[in-house]
């Protein structure tokens, strides 16, 4: 169960989520956030859909990656979740989305088609 605040909580309900891997990087996160005794800052109360880029900056919020290829590169050099995953594992990882990746490319999307169909 992950609390977002005092009187909203998130509980997965499917068994599987319990061993799938983000729960386990939450949980490394988490457990590492402890073991360093890591400030997490000021709590957010704010809509952060209602802010620019440039408004997040400067609050020291960073954006997720916008897609797999880039989320695959900020992985290939992250070194602490190759401690908690191990390098074979982030390498595999990396290789089977990567391909994932390539072929989601391929793939013309229905919102594709029905944007540009018509137009050429």
């Amino acid at each position: 169960m992950l609390r977002l605040n005092k009187t909203v909580l998130m509980e997965p309900r499917i068994g599987e989520v319990i061993c799938s891997v983000d729960s386990l990087l939450r949980l490394a996160a988490g457990l590492d956030g402890i073991e360093h005794k890591t400030d997490p800052g000021p709590a957010n109360t704010s809509n952060l859909y209602d802010f620019s880029e440039s408004e997040l900056a400067q609050r020291g919020i960073r954006i997720f990656p916008m897609s797999l290829r880039e989320a695959l590169h900020h992985l290939q050099g992250d070194t602490g979740l190759k401690q908690v995953l191990g390098d074979d594992f982030v390498s595999y990882y990396i290789q089977v989305k990567t391909e994932e990746w390539r072929q989601y490319q391929r793939t013309v999307s229905e919102w594709e088609t029905d944007r540009y169909l018509m137009t050429f």
